[in-house]
């Protein structure tokens, strides 16, 4: 079966999005559903960029063997789609990540061997590297 070629940039209804209009309606075929707020539709941030979001992981494999892209359009192995032409892109919706600062729950029980205290101590008495050590030493496990 022939590649669908798709164009560099979309037609008069949205020439920054109408071009990878095929491709989203290839992935909501296969069962994808759209993670955006907005719905079957483009989020654009601040910054001008475009995004469109699924719930579901996108294969690459499968978007490469379908269809044909141009070279502004960039397929990545974990299956985004970045458009540096038109400055859009399409992908997976990722889970929030913690800030550095909040602990996962699995790591609870290790901040919560350590007691707190009322006052600051005058010197560091090493606790926090403790917890920090105990901490990646749980995540390599």
């Amino acid at each position: 079966m022939p590649k669908i070629a798709l164009a560099a940039q979309g037609g008069d209804h949205d020439p920054r999005t109408d071009h990878l209009r095929p491709v989203i309606e290839y992935l909501l075929a296969q069962g994808n559903t759209p993670a955006s707020w907005r719905g079957d539709a483009f989020s654009f941030d601040q910054g001008g960029e475009g995004h469109y979001l699924f719930t579901g992981p996108i294969d690459a494999a499968q978007l490469r063997g379908h269809f044909a892209f141009p070279a502004s359009i960039r397929v990545y192995d974990d299956g985004s789609i970045k458009d540096s032409l038109n400055r859009v892109d399409i992908s997976q919706e990722r889970p929030a990540r913690l800030f550095s600062f909040e602990l996962a729950p699995e790591y609870a029980p290790l901040a919560e061997s350590t007691p707190p205290s009322t006052a600051p101590p005058a010197v560091d008495s090493g606790d926090a590297d403790e917890l920090l050590r105990q901490i990646i030493a749980a995540r390599q496990e």
